[in-house]
């Protein structure tokens, strides 16, 4: 659902169970999805380039340590091939990789996730470890919304069957804000029951 107001705000309020999932903002090469405007972006935010760390997901991050809130940091596993697509075969590890200028700003206890599907929460330890942290919501930023955020999330198209359960299947409340996402599809998770998406950062 769409709420009028700021995520950051919502954050200060709900901090004591609270974690960030930055999800696959990927040190990029290769040809695919991209960053790119969005026409069915439900704010028009302007996107940046697709190696760019926005000033927003800049904010996002360093308004988050200062909280003190785990942050999870999810990419894909770099030893496990995924088929993508380069404009160089030997780039091909970059689409799994973290862009270094995002990798600078993340505290030295950002905990790692190493996935080998969309969804960050199938095979990892994801959910073990936010249980064991009682963490009861979380915020999502990243990029590919319309694919891995999604899958990560729940919201893929039959889910639970193709990628195994997201996010709102484990009853997390799932928090964001297009300025942190970035992809095709992120006006879905602006439209679901279970998911508090914010007008502005």
């Amino acid at each position: 659902m769409i709420i009028m107001g700021s995520l950051l705000q919502e954050m200060k309020l709900s901090m004591d169970r609270l974690a960030v999932l930055v999800i696959d903002e990927v040190d990029n090469n290769c040809i695919d999805y991209g960053r790119v405007p969005m026409y069915n972006d439900p704010f028009r935010r302007n996107h940046s380039p697709i190696n760019d760390v926005t000033a927003a997901q800049q904010k996002l991050i360093m308004y988050a340590q200062g909280l003190n809130l785990p942050i999870f940091l999810i990419q894909y596993d770099l030893s496990f091939p995924i088929g993508i697509y380069c404009y160089n075969d030997s780039l091909a590890h970059h689409y799994k990789s973290t862009k270094p200028s995002l990798r600078v700003l993340l505290p030295p206890d950002t905990l790692m996730i190493n996935k080998h599907s969309a969804n960050a929460f199938a095979n990892t330890g994801l959910t073990g470890l936010l249980s064991e942290a009682k963490i009861q919501s979380v915020v999502a930023m990243g990029w590919h919304s319309n694919i891995c955020v999604r899958a990560t999330v729940g919201l893929e198209m039959d889910t639970v069957n193709k990628y195994g359960p997201g996010a709102i299947d484990y009853n997390l409340t799932v928090m964001s804000c297009q300025d942190v996402l970035q992809g095709e599809a992120d006006w879905t998770m602006s439209h679901h029951s279970q998911i508090k998406f914010y007008s502005d950062l």
